[in-house]
């Protein structure tokens, strides 16, 4: 008989159901079911937590049949698997920081040279000197005011860190919102009926679309792996809200702009 069988055995001697296993163990009710399954095992904690409430004994659950080893030695065995479990977790998620990092500056540097090549004045210049100028074509205003005030260097930066801090969703959500909030920032901040001539609000429409993501982007962060798929309510709700978000704030901008003073 497995663990998953005697959980099971215990649970229905008792006469209490998943649920209420659940929440007296405090975990989800899908947990229970794996452990009974045995999809997956209680780590020892919740094992002595589960044996006060089905009324039994650490020793009932976890000896198998055959097994000669003391309680201890089990129960020893369990927490090093666990510490192990947890070591190579850890290795895991501190791998898929360093990818989000990659993939982050990656981006960062697919858009700063795209932007290069688009709006850079032509001339005669060396490489670094292509890299640092930051003489732009006419129509190209955002992109130059990007690089100039340096905010393109404290986004990289910000996305960056969040990849590295473990927050990869922020990570590239501000990613996005930077990339959408360019072309959208260039040729909706100086549309004429609304933008005095020689003036432009694409830095304002920039600005608040990548503010605006890093606490979408934490509100993504929350979300249970599970839901990360197109057909889940949560993620839909999340896009409509996105997209609510941006038009509002273009919305906002360019409905508040002050007349020109001349």
């Amino acid at each position: 008989m497995t663990l998953g069988d005697r959980i099971k055995e215990c649970r229905l001697k008792a006469k209490l159901s998943q649920e209420k296993v659940a929440e007296l163990v405090g975990v989800s009710r899908q947990a229970v079911t794996k452990w009974e399954s045995g999809l997956s095992a209680p780590n020892t904690d919740n094992l002595f937590k589960l044996a006060e409430v089905l009324g039994t004994t650490v020793d009932f659950l976890i000896t198998a049949e055959n097994d000669t080893r003391s309680v201890a030695e089990q129960v020893y065995q369990m927490i090093k698997d666990e510490a192990a479990g947890k070591e190579a977790e850890i290795r895991h998620q501190r791998l898929l920081n360093f990818y989000a990092v990659l993939g982050v500056l990656a981006g960062y540097t697919v858009i700063f040279l795209t932007g290069k090549l688009l709006f850079t004045e032509s001339g005669d210049y060396t490489v670094l000197g292509w890299l640092t100028n930051t003489d732009m074509r006419p129509g190209a205003y955002l992109f130059g005011w990007l690089l100039s005030s340096r905010m393109f260097h404290y986004a990289t930066i910000l996305s960056m860190f969040c990849g590295l801090a473990g927050f990869r969703r922020v990570a590239f959500t501000t990613l996005g919102a930077f990339t959408l909030g360019l072309p959208l920032g260039e040729y909706l901040g100086a549309i004429p009926a609304l933008v005095p001539q020689g003036y432009h609000y694409g830095w304002a429409i920039w600005g608040l679309l990548f503010i605006g993501s890093i606490f979408l982007g934490i509100w993504l962060q929350r979300f249970p792996a599970a839901e990360l798929h197109w057909h889940s309510k949560k993620l839909r709700r999340w896009c409509i809200a996105a997209g609510l978000y941006a038009a509002a704030s273009i919305a906002f901008v360019l409905l508040n702009i002050p007349p020109a003073y001349y």
